[in-house]
């Protein structure tokens, strides 16, 4: 947990994942559905025309690799996949703690 405002960053990673649907399905609702429902997975947001979803994880209690298996349980094919750099910005929650003091 980052010490200056209390967010996950550094206990979080944030899969970039490219897939292509294998069962004819239309749509990367039914794999959003999957991902979130699965454990460790904290957020998900994919587009659906250019077929990249994006998952946020918690590596304490999931994988990268558990990560892909659920997109290939739900019958998608990974073309290709990498960890981001998260975005770690300081807002109003570092303001609100340097004021109050915790």
């Amino acid at each position: 947990m980052c010490r200056t405002c209390g967010c996950g960053a550094g206990h979080t990673i944030q899969l970039e994942l490219q897939v292509r649907d294998g069962d004819g399905r239309t749509g990367l609702q039914f794999l959003h559905d999957r991902l979130m429902g699965s454990p460790g997975i904290l957020q998900v947001n994919v587009d659906e025309g250019s077929g990249k979803v994006l998952a946020d994880f918690n590596p304490q209690r999931t994988s990268r690799q558990e990560v892909e298996d659920v997109v290939a349980e739900a019958g998608y094919a990974v073309v290709n996949s990498q960890i981001r750099e998260m975005d770690h910005q300081h807002g109003i929650t570092a303001f609100l703690k340097r004021i109050v003091g915790k």
